[in-house]
């Protein structure tokens, strides 16, 4: 039922319905590649690597750790 009224309109209103749709997809796209933009920027934010700060400096004493694991999952 839309596609017919569209299609019965006249050529102005089809053209604006098509640039209606594309200015429509601009938003969310912009939003989208945004978040993706921002997860791969802080991608190692809050990443560990406790065996690259041994081997950068060998001579480093090392802290020892002093916290409890608990498993949340058995």
């Amino acid at each position: 039922m839309c596609y017919q009224n569209a299609a019965s309109s006249g050529a102005k209103l089809i053209a604006a319905l098509r640039h209606g749709i594309l200015l429509l997809m601009f938003p969310p796209l912009l939003i989208f590649s945004g978040i993706i933009g921002l997860a791969y920027s802080r991608r190692n934010a809050f990443a560990e690597y406790p065996e690259a700060d041994v081997s950068a400096n060998p001579d480093a004493q090392t802290e020892e750790n002093n916290e409890v694991e608990i498993p949340l999952y058995d």
